[in-house]
């Protein structure tokens, strides 16, 4: 479910899966001619409070695969 958009600037949404609550944060800052993209993501319910550190983990490769793959992209567009 998509929460808020502010285009060119934010774009936050959540959906529930599994039993985990998600809500993602992409904030976008234009500086000339590049665009640095930062994100947060938060997981909450039962799920997360019963193996907090393995998807803790999980989390961070996510955002970390994410945000190397929209680089990828970014750098092929030129």
């Amino acid at each position: 479910t998509v929460r808020e958009i502010v285009p060119g600037e934010r774009i936050v949404w959540g959906v529930p899966a599994n039993g985990i609550e998600g809500v993602h944060v992409w904030t976008l800052e234009q500086s000339g001619s590049q665009v640095t993209v930062s994100t947060e993501e938060s997981w909450s319910g039962a799920v997360v409070e019963a193996a907090a550190e393995e998807l803790g983990q999980a989390l961070h490769d996510s955002l970390t695969a994410w945000l190397a793959a929209l680089k990828e992209r970014a750098e092929q567009q030129g």
